[in-house]
């Protein structure tokens, strides 16, 4: 099982694999062309009859990984069960799918591939064997396998969204982009609800500088699942070649650490089920807190921070999902044993300035935050923190400084304009301010909040028709907002003098 990988062979396995199931009529023909099938003969019998002579190739070989101590224990550990289930029964094909889900789920992709590849062989009628073998060969290097199986999966199955679309996604990574496109465009098609098919044929779209239609298909893929950051990338792409900078800005923002993301089938619905290694479960739980499945990413950072329990990284991902949970106590437990075991991370201290913020613990955060900048001077969330911390204080130049800082470091988090200009505020600089709101608005269109600040700055400049504009974007957005109704009571109060 655990044999060297050469190229060439896995070509020709691939193009085995690919050719298409014949049923029944054919499987006496199919059989003398895949390994590990039937063979059936005729043999004329002593008297004078004839008898089927069938012969059988010996049962498929289960072997252990020859590095099975380099994986983490909870792997070896599932490994082994798994290794032993299968070698119970080594013509039972179901034991060996769960074999290759468990090492697909935790990485371990040779062996995936092995696994799969037996499935293949014994059988031949299950679609989903060929496509988990053509992920594991794409996960070892071996591009051209994979996309042998994906096209003939594809051309075999027409109604297999999945198929389809992984199809282009390899064919978009090899360079092929017109192909790619119209494999994206039939997974659309059978998936019309499945933002990962327009997310592709945008970032197709985009290689032929078709930026209208790409940014068309990655809004809509947006519309479908606002938590997609790749769909948000995608558009910011768009409308970057669309000359639409501010707009572009604020979309690959939102798409900061985009991941590319897969349609599902039945067997990669099982794999999180057998997802133990640090690194499966680390990338298992930010998948969930993209997906909004705050539970299910703080049982996954769980689990990775009781195999690594001094792993900063893990902690602090651990703390940010139960902060999004409203467990702020848990969030602080943990985010100190992050600091007692790496007191130098900036991250932990930049989430438990945060943490203070919210508990109103003002000079504990401008403490944090400070260490943070000290640790990170070239990180925008460092000096952000530290501004957030200071305005409190009354250090409103100082917040300002801070803020400025931040900005330049990092133009694309929106929220440091609207602390700018709450800073500028409370300096009366309501010009500056102005300026620093009118920034924000391309990027935050439905933000009552800040039409409300607009208002107001436009009545301290005396441009009463302006902020009478803002007010009723306000009230078409949050009418029974209570600063929105106190907005109208001030406006109409100003008009009378």
């Amino acid at each position: 099982m655990n044999r060297q990988r050469v190229k060439p062979n896995k070509v020709a396995l691939a193009r085995e694999a690919a050719r298409p199931s014949a049923g029944a009529s054919m499987r006496a023909t199919r059989a003398t062309l895949l390994a590990g099938a039937w063979l059936i003969g005729l043999a004329v019998v002593a008297t004078g009859g004839y008898a089927v002579a069938i012969h059988r190739r010996p049962a498929p070989l289960v072997a252990l990984p020859a590095q099975l101590d380099r994986l983490d224990r909870p792997v070896a550990e599932l490994v082994r069960r798994q290794v032993a289930h299968a070698q119970a029964q080594p013509r039972d094909s179901n034991r060996h799918v769960t074999l290759g889900l468990v090492y697909e789920a935790n990485g371990v992709w040779p062996e995936a591939a092995d696994a799969f590849e037996t499935v293949v062989e014994l059988d031949r009628d299950e679609p989903l064997a060929r496509y988990h073998l053509a992920i594991a060969l794409r996960h070892c290097g071996e591009p051209e396998a994979a996309l042998t199986i994906l096209r003939a999966l594809a051309a075999e199955h027409k109604d297999r969204a999945a198929f389809h679309h992984r199809l282009g996604e390899g064919l978009l990574e090899s360079g092929l982009a017109a192909e790619a496109a119209a494999a994206f465009r039939i997974a659309i098609d059978r998936a019309p609800s499945s933002p990962e098919g327009y997310v592709g044929l945008a970032d197709a779209l985009l290689c032929s500088a078709e930026y209208a239609s790409a940014a068309s298909l990655a809004t809509r893929a947006v519309e479908l699942d606002g938590s997609y950051k790749r769909a948000h990338y995608a558009l910011g792409l768009a409308q970057r070649g669309l000359g639409l900078s501010v707009e572009a800005e604020e979309q690959l923002g939102n798409g900061l650490g985009a991941r590319k993301r897969y349609m599902r089938d039945a067997w990669s619905d099982r794999l999180p089920e057998y997802m133990v290694g640090w690194t499966s479960l680390i990338q298992r739980g930010l998948d969930c807190l993209n997906a909004g499945k705050t539970a299910e990413a703080i049982a996954a950072f769980q689990r990775a921070v009781a195999l690594q329990p001094d792993d900063a990284q893990a902690m602090n991902n651990l703390a940010f999902a139960y902060q999004l949970n409203q467990q702020p106590d848990r969030a602080r437990e943990v985010l100190l044993r992050a600091e007692r075991a790496n007191p130098d991370h900036f991250a932990t201290q930049i989430n438990l300035a945060t943490l203070d913020l919210d508990a109103r613990q003002f000079d504990a955060a401008l403490l944090r935050a400070e260490r943070a900048v000290g640790m990170a001077s070239d990180r925008a969330e460092a000096h952000f923190v530290r501004g957030r911390a200071l305005m409190p204080l009354n250090r409103i130049e100082e917040a300002l400084a801070a803020f400025k800082q931040a900005a330049g470091l990092d133009a694309r988090k929106v929220e440091v304009y609207l602390d700018m200009g709450d800073a500028c505020g409370l300096l009366n600089r309501w010009a500056e301010a102005l300026q620093h709101f009118e920034t924000a608005v391309p990027r935050l269109p439905d933000h009552w909040g800040l039409r409300v600040r607009l208002g107001r700055v436009y009545m301290k400049l005396n441009r009463l028709d302006q902020a009478e504009a803002a007010l009723q974007v306000a009230q078409a957005l949050a009418p029974h907002e209570p600063q929105v109704i106190k907005l109208a009571e001030q406006l109409a109060e100003q008009r009378k003098r």
